[in-house]
């Protein structure tokens, strides 16, 4: 069956995501062919409140970044629904790359990388400035180096959304698109704004928003267990979500797996976020109550060199914080990432282990 607005056309077929409010179709503009991604909403949306339907065209009106889907129009059906065209990512989303059985493990470090790093775009001013604040001096990347200049996307991308004083809300695997861009280089985009909101860094919100397994514990407590609310959430419900995004795409499993996965267990789903001690990024518990096994690294299965997780692990420590006064700010998630932006890969082979190494270093050094 085929779908059209005044200037965009589709077949129900082509679809790219479902969710409780809309569904995402592939589709054509008439005139030109181009290829887009269409968000209709469903019937059931229209129940909300005028301001909460609004929220998303706002907030992607007022986004401008390139690790951020682009909205090019808001059109209608003849049933007067309202329709987003965006831009068309064709490679699915980082969940569905997580899926599949050469990544059973974690993303190759190559591919981590990408998530992680931006190719060939310069520091944001906001950043610098950070730098500049702290008395540190900052440090141009060599032109020498056999690697792009590279820089955390997703990071970047939350630092605009800081700036806009926007918090997403829904960061997990599944709002993250994949797009190969024309040198064929991978590309990842932040999508789906429709639980974002303007919130200063000291503001606080009640409403409950999110996916269980990537939500803050806070909200979890509420919004999954039906306990009492009893807390407010700031920006660092973010920042929680970021830290099991990029723990799922490096290892491929979520972080804190109670017995039985967190759908179905979910009073120590809340205990293993909660008690986490200070520095773990991951908990385990392997028998139907039984203890919970705490992690201060990543899992050696996960396809990683032991220098990039070694730079990797005080990240999430830092962020995967559930008391939201000890949790890391965005500034000083912005200033880890610059550390980690000033060093350089270099290989190594040790002749007594018959063992490659990649280990990471200011690019200053001379060894």
């Amino acid at each position: 069956m085929m779908v059209s607005t005044a200037n965009y056309l589709w077949s129900l077929e082509y679809v790219l995501g479902q969710g409780t409010t809309a569904s995402i179709y592939k589709a054509r503009n008439k005139m030109t062919g181009q290829q887009v991604a269409v968000k209709v909403f469903k019937l059931m949306s229209y129940s909300r409140p005028y301001e909460v339907q609004m929220r998303e065209f706002e907030m992607l009106r007022r986004l401008n970044h390139n690790i951020i889907v682009k909205l090019f129009s808001v059109e209608e059906l003849r049933s007067k629904q309202r329709v987003l065209v965006m831009e068309y990512c064709s490679g699915g989303c980082l969940f569905s790359l997580l899926v599949e059985p050469e990544n059973a493990f974690g993303l190759p470090e190559p591919e981590l990388l990408i998530v992680l790093h931006c190719v060939g775009q310069c520091v944001c001013g906001w950043r610098r400035r950070e730098v500049r604040s702290r008395g540190m001096r900052w440090c141009a990347p060599p032109n020498h180096l056999d690697e792009p200049f590279v820089l955390f996307p997703l990071v970047h991308g939350m630092n605009h959304l800081r700036e806009n004083r926007v918090v997403h809300r829904d960061i997990k695997p599944g709002n993250i698109i994949h797009q190969v861009g024309e040198d064929g280089r991978s590309i990842y985009k932040l999508t789906e704004f429709g639980a974002a909101r303007e919130l200063e860094d000291d503001e606080k919100f009640v409403s409950l928003y999110g996916t269980e397994e990537y939500v803050h514990s806070d909200i979890y407590e509420c919004a999954v267990l039906r306990k009492p609310q009893q807390k407010a959430y700031g920006v660092s419900v973010d920042l929680w979500s970021i830290g099991v995004t990029f723990y799922h795409a490096a290892a491929s499993t979520s972080p804190f797996t109670p017995y039985g996965g967190p759908r179905k267990n979910k009073p120590t789903m809340y205990k293993v976020t909660t008690e986490k001690p200070v520095g773990a990024i991951a908990g385990v518990q392997r028998v139907d109550d039984g203890p919970i096994e705490w992690s201060y690294r990543l899992p050696q299965s996960c396809q990683l060199s032991r220098g990039l997780s070694g730079q990797l692990v005080p990240v999430l420590a830092g962020i995967l914080e559930a008391d939201q006064e000890k949790c890391w700010a965005f500034g000083q998630l912005f200033f880890a990432t610059t550390e980690i932006l000033q060093r350089v890969s270099v290989h190594l082979f040790c002749l007594q282990q018959a063992a490659a190494h990649r280990i990471y270093i200011h690019h200053h050094n001379r060894w």
